[in-house]
């Protein structure tokens, strides 16, 4: 989730999601009974195309192809096949302060030790190590 400007405030909006289930689905490596068309199949009207899909889209996506996982979850929902349930927990992510990673979520609890608290601190020593972080969180 992230923050974006709408008319005169802001909103929370959903920036990226990770489900496992979609992750397995688009890495799925299947057994194609054709594994490609011949480049001169528009000749022949795409021909093949029926016999060809039944092994899945894979060999016929192009090689830089990344599935965009929030698309996929945008259209499950509207279909009725996700529906939101709960939230566990809400944490904040922090890589503003030069050098450092921190964590923010909130503890329930009774005490004075309760409230948005800082749950995990991780020092970084360099741009890699943030850049890696970074996308381990937002599982890239």
């Amino acid at each position: 989730m992230r923050l974006e400007q709408d008319r005169l405030g802001y909103k929370w909006v959903i920036d990226n999601i990770f489900f496992q289930d979609f992750q397995k689905t688009l890495e799925k490596d299947t057994i194609y009974q054709l594994q490609f068309l011949h480049p001169l199949s528009h000749e022949i009207d795409f021909i093949n195309l029926n016999k060809a899909l039944k092994g899945g889209l894979k060999p016929f996506l192009p090689e830089n192809f990344k599935p965009e996982m929030l698309s996929i979850f945008n259209y499950e929902v509207a279909q009725g096949s996700l529906k939101f349930v709960t939230i566990r927990s809400v944490k904040f992510h922090f890589f503003q302060i030069d050098g450092w990673y921190f964590e923010l979520s909130n503890f329930n609890r009774k005490g004075y030790n309760r409230g948005w608290l800082i749950s995990n601190l991780v020092p970084l020593k360099n741009e890699q190590e943030r850049k890696l972080l970074h996308d381990f969180i937002l599982m890239k």
